[in-house]
């Protein structure tokens, strides 16, 4: 187990840097600054939590609208909207804003693009193309082949595969054998 100890405190560093990268931060080298990026990060994950907020709709509409610091903006309301609890999501907002404000990085905003996908295989996507297989239709295979080979990309043309899941998929039931 000893050979694990050097395991815990790389994968820790990577999570927080990974996360961190998702909302265009770098990880600072002064502790304070360090630690309150750390909270800023944390608070948000619990917010996530809390409203049960899709992972991968927030990360990329949060990517979109970074790069505005006026919380005014149209992009801001579409991520906003993924919020019920308004005067949570707003409180961290104006943090975050304030954050990419005084300790900016131009060059980590703009590559939230990059780290957070718009496209990712969710179960009732792949579902769909199961069901179109069974009959012998193998576009929708194909076509997530496709978006999946470059996620961060937009693919206007196939928008919808970015939306929520629909109504019907909340009864998937995913194995380990699936």
């Amino acid at each position: 187990m000893k050979a694990l100890e050097a395991y815990k405190s790389a994968f820790a560093d990577s999570w927080e840097i990974g996360f961190l990268n998702k909302l265009g931060l770098e990880k600072q080298e002064d502790a304070g600054h360090a630690s309150e990026d750390k909270t800023l990060l944390n608070d948000l994950l619990q917010i996530l939590a809390n409203e049960q907020v899709d992972f991968t709709i927030f990360w990329r509409r949060l990517s979109h609208s970074a790069p505005t610091t006026q919380a005014s903006g149209t992009e801001w309301q579409s991520v906003a909207d993924v919020f019920i609890d308004q005067s949570t999501w707003v409180a961290w907002r104006d943090r975050y804003l304030s954050r990419l404000q005084n300790r900016p990085s131009t060059l980590a905003v703009q590559q939230m693009l990059q780290v957070n996908p718009k496209y990712v295989l969710r179960n009732h996507l792949a579902e769909a193309a199961i069901q179109k297989s069974k009959i012998g239709d193998h576009s929708e295979v194909d076509t997530l082949f496709k978006l999946l080979q470059s996620p961060f990309q937009e693919h206007s043309q196939f928008e919808h595969y970015a939306n929520l899941p629909p109504d019907w998929a909340a009864n998937i039931e995913i194995s380990c054998s699936s």
